[in-house]
């Protein structure tokens, strides 16, 4: 069975995360952006770049 969430920002749809996997505790996803991706972009990117990925 495949689970989607979506993430959201109040009523705006960020993302969507699609599981194509379970290594236990983490669920392994896939992410689709939606369309309040552009307002938060930079927020996950500053967090990349601090760690290291």
């Amino acid at each position: 069975m495949t689970r989607t969430w979506w993430l959201m920002q109040g009523e705006v749809r960020v993302g969507e995360l699609r599981e194509y996997g379970v290594d236990q505790p983490t669920f392994l996803c896939h992410f689709a952006p939606g369309p309040g991706w552009d307002g938060v972009s930079g927020l996950f990117e500053a967090w990349a770049a601090g760690a290291g990925v």
